[in-house]
């Protein structure tokens, strides 16, 4: 448990694995998602407006910020089996933006 202890911190409570039929929860996660969705509806009040302004939330607002302090501040094991600083960084998200398909 060297390696993205922060992680561990979350999904391994008391340092064990969760059992079959073990509840899981994650405040902060839901937390994040509850502040998105306040976010949206103060930016917009119809349905198409709130999905925009989430996106743009995601990409560009508190949850872009987040992340790239995380990674700025965190040196991490990735697949190379080196550590490294930076994986994923503001620039990253705020550029990039997953396409929209027909339901």
């Amino acid at each position: 448990m060297d390696e993205w202890t922060s992680s561990a911190d979350i999904y391994l409570k008391d340092g064990k694995c969760p059992k079959a039929g073990d509840f899981f929860t994650n405040s902060v996660m839901a937390d994040m998602y509850q502040r998105i969705i306040d976010e949206a509806e103060a930016k917009s009040t119809d349905r198409n407006g709130q999905i925009q302004a989430a996106r743009e939330i995601w990409r560009k607002g508190f949850v872009a910020k987040a992340i790239d302090k995380f990674s700025k501040n965190t040196i991490a094991m990735d697949t190379s089996g080196e550590r490294h600083g930076g994986l994923l960084r503001y620039d990253d998200m705020a550029n990039w933006s997953a396409t929209i398909a027909p339901p």
